[in-house]
């Protein structure tokens, strides 16, 4: 049996009975993660939140872990922290997005369903460096 993080799920569903759904992924197991750093390492962990509020379906996701990448500069191990938590609107279409604030980020969930894989995937997505290095040179080996 799948993990629930990993199941597509009805939005509207997860809205109404406000949802909360735990997750424990191996950054293995997300295929963008693996294409900006491939090999990246370790796991995510957090709680995605749905709830509903005037007829608009929000998803706040808290995520936290270490990955293991390699450091660009000197090749050796690094371990990068994994902090992060946002709050986004989901939304079937274009035309959804039109009445949600400007300040407040939206995701598509096509056909009112959505994998909290996927919501996970985005976060990391904005947390990784797009190239792994050391913070300190003097850390390279």
């Amino acid at each position: 049996m799948s993990e629930p993080w990993s199941q597509l799920s009805d939005v509207d569903r997860l809205a109404d009975r406000q949802a909360d759904i735990a997750f424990e992924i191996p950054l293995s197991r997300l295929p963008r993660v693996q294409a900006q750093i491939p090999g990246a390492a370790g796991t995510v962990r957090g709680v995605a939140h749905f709830s509903g509020e005037a007829g608009i379906r929000i998803a706040e996701v808290d995520v936290e872990g270490e990955a293991r990448l390699v450091c660009q500069r000197c090749l050796a191990p690094l371990i990068w922290p994994l902090e992060g938590d946002t709050r986004v609107v989901l939304v079937a279409n274009e035309s959804d997005a039109d009445g949600v604030p400007a300040d407040v980020e939206t995701v598509h969930a096509p056909d009112d369903r959505i994998r909290v894989a996927d919501l996970v995937e985005e976060e990391l997505l904005l947390t990784l460096p797009l190239v792994p290095l050391h913070e300190d040179p003097a850390h390279c080996t």
